[in-house]
């Protein structure tokens, strides 16, 4: 099993104003003393793309992203970090709730048994269907917190895309609540899930 990056992990929703997040804002407040990358926003609601080796930040609608770039523990150090650095930078901006995503990959042959094996499968199939693709979701609780829980195939490849929902009236609220939950602790619980669930082995 393999962690997929180039993800949303954070997800914060408010009432970003996109102008600001051009690539010298973010280098002069974000991420200093970094060499940055910038691509033109195609979205008309969307603001820059400024990327570092590490991750990626961008605002499209009334979501602020973060995007890592590699499957590494200080990388999700640096988006819990840098995250907290725009509720001090910006601590007016309203915002409503945020969300952590993690996004796992497997291949059939890890499974313990057939999770997919869903009971119309075998009706589409006899009626002259082929599906796809298969998903199924469960909305669970992980340690008190609420996880939307969704397990898809397609062809020989299983992913488990975990997220986490938090409702927060502003960013005081938000530093709060992602501080006592951090992204790593998070990770952590996600991949023993499916790991203590779904797979034959153990490992990433």
């Amino acid at each position: 099993m393999k962690l997929v990056v180039d993800y949303n992990n954070l997800v914060i929703v408010g009432l970003w104003n996109r102008h600001i997040f051009y690539p010298e804002w973010v280098g002069q407040y974000l991420l200093p003393e970094t060499e940055l990358t910038a691509e033109y926003p195609l979205n008309i609601a969307g603001s820059f793309r400024v990327s570092s080796d590490k991750i990626r930040i961008f605002v499209l609608g009334n979501r602020l992203h973060f995007v890592p770039l590699k499957a590494d523990l200080e990388v999700f150090d640096l988006i819990q970090e840098t995250s907290l650095k725009v509720g001090t930078y910006l601590p007016h901006t309203p915002i409503s709730a945020f969300g952590v995503n993690f996004l796992f990959e497997a291949d059939s042959s890890e499974l313990t048994r057939d999770f997919l094996a869903v009971p119309d499968l075998d009706l589409l199939t006899n009626a002259g269907f082929t599906p796809e693709s298969t998903s199924y979701s469960h909305i669970i609780a992980v340690n008190g917190k609420k996880v939307n829980f969704t397990i898809s195939i397609k062809d020989s490849k299983v992913k488990f895309d975990l997220n986490y929902h938090f409702d927060v009236k502003n960013l005081v609220e938000f530093k709060e609540r992602i501080s006592n939950n951090s992204i790593v602790s998070l990770l952590n619980d996600s991949e023993n899930l499916v790991k203590s669930i779904y797979l034959k082995t153990n490992g990433i």
